[in-house]
């Protein structure tokens, strides 16, 4: 049995915290998505990282009250990915 509370699909804190997910990605997706497809320059490493900065989300929360612009968070979360991405490429 996993110590996570998340691997158990019941957990009422688990449903809460994908709903709060969902509604993020339902208002931010397109915004994050034009992003990364301005910063990566094509439409394959966009959907990665639009999958890289949402799963984040729901595997690593930011804390509660903690960001006070989301498209802003966001838009860093974006970049994060593509700096880190160029990196390993070198």
């Amino acid at each position: 049995m996993s110590s996570d509370p998340c691997a158990n699909a019941r957990c009422s804190s688990c449903r809460i915290r994908r709903r709060r997910l969902a509604r993020v990605v339902d208002l931010f997706h397109e915004p994050v998505w034009t992003m990364a497809l301005r910063a990566s320059g094509n439409e394959e490493d966009a959907h990665d990282i639009v999958q890289e900065v949402f799963l984040s989300l729901l595997l690593h929360p930011p804390a509660p009250r903690s960001i006070r612009s989301p498209r802003g968070y966001l838009a860093y979360r974006v970049l994060a990915f593509v700096l880190r991405s160029r990196l390993e490429m070198r």
